[in-house]
């Protein structure tokens, strides 16, 4: 897996998580090396091991010339295993997680956002409502076994009563009465 840029910055656990799927994830940056430098690592990382997924996670255009490289890459024979991703749709297929631009320039996720359909909300409703409804009738008879228990296994009342003792141990708003 070749990650191309840095406009997301994956934490460790997701790097585990990506190192788990992949074996060797590769980061690549477009800002900090020239067009060609990073066509040949690319070209290299891609014939030395078996890469699958190259992932575009740049903020700035990519330079054309590598955008050739890389449309030419997808039409060759021995590549056609390669997918291209977005770091949007990466991130949601393989990290379960919705990205969303700080800068909020790029709002294209919300059309992906869609409310619920009349059958998705009723049914949504009717979980909610059996699920509520099977832990209420639980917890009231639970409440009895428990109030049965406690005065079986308790010596006194529920609540310990105790006199409030202020300063020099004199009893507040109370007489004492040995």
């Amino acid at each position: 897996m070749i990650i191309l840029g840095e406009k997301y910055t994956f934490t460790k656990l997701e790097l585990e998580k990506l190192r788990k799927k992949f074996g060797q994830v590769n980061f690549l940056s477009p800002e900090n090396s020239d067009a060609k430098a990073l066509r040949s690592a690319l070209e290299n990382l891609i014939k030395s091991g078996d890469q699958r997924l190259i992932v575009l996670n740049t903020q700035k255009p990519v330079d054309g010339k590598l955008v050739r490289f890389l449309t030419l890459l997808q039409f060759k024979t021995k590549y056609k295993k390669i997918k291209f991703l977005n770091v949007e749709s990466f991130l949601e297929i393989y990290l379960q997680k919705c990205y969303i631009p700080e800068n909020g320039e790029n709002l294209n996720f919300l059309n992906d956002i869609k409310p619920y359909n009349a059958f998705e909300y009723a049914l949504k409703r009717v979980i909610d409502y059996v699920s509520c409804s099977l832990l209420l009738v639980i917890l009231f008879v639970l409440k009895f076994y428990v109030k049965k228990k406690i005065d079986e296994q308790s010596p006194g009342s529920l609540y310990f009563l105790q006199n409030r003792v202020g300063l020099d141990t004199k009893h507040e708003n109370s007489e004492r009465n040995p």
